[in-house]
């Protein structure tokens, strides 16, 4: 038995409603999806600031001026015999200017002998792991997989490491473009 023809036309119409629909409600759960996975991968970035002792120790020694830290054992090389390392914005900066880094016999950059102690090549070790993890960033930003509203307390961390001026001379010395780029973003 066959359908009259508008009866056939009104099922093909009905068929596509409902196929468009389908597809539509796909896409949004598609999108929905995707926008979910950028988030958690943006919570987990930010989870990662406070787990890794390297970042967190950054993050510390971005947030406070002088006082004194409890390392974690991977950085016990750079405590007194109590485990304890006095923390200076003013050590911080002879650390990370480049006047304190002279070319080495192997034709790189390092610290001046003068500066090889404790007191500051914790700070390179500490901030090249975090300047790591920021060009890292940058570059997902770059990818638009990330924007500054998902990453607020590392937004944060830049803004106030952008006003102190303390690490542009560094960032430049070591043309660590990825950073310097994060921080035109959210500065």
């Amino acid at each position: 038995m066959t359908l009259p023809a508008e009866w056939s036309a009104l099922v093909t119409a009905i068929s596509a409603t409902v196929a468009a629909l389908g597809l539509l409600l796909s896409a949004w759960q598609y999108y929905r999806t995707q926008k979910w996975v950028q988030l958690r991968f943006a919570y987990d970035l930010v989870d990662k600031l406070y787990v890794d002792e390297s970042l967190c120790l950054a993050k510390d020694f971005i947030e406070w001026q002088d006082r004194t830290f409890l390392l974690p054992q991977r950085y016990i090389w750079a405590a007194d015999e109590n485990g304890q390392f006095q923390h200076s914005l003013s050590a911080m900066r002879l650390a990370m200017a480049p006047s304190s880094r002279a070319l080495g016999d192997d034709g790189n950059t390092d610290l001046k002998p003068e500066f090889r102690r404790p007191q500051y090549t914790l700070y390179v070790h500490v901030f090249d792991n975090f300047f790591d993890y920021l060009d890292q960033i940058e570059t997902f930003a770059a990818k638009g997989l990330l924007r500054p509203e998902h990453l607020l307390p590392i937004v944060h961390l830049i803004k106030r490491m952008h006003k102190s001026g303390l690490f542009a001379d560094y960032l430049e010395f070591y043309d660590i473009r990825g950073v310097q780029r994060l921080f035109k973003r959210v500065a």
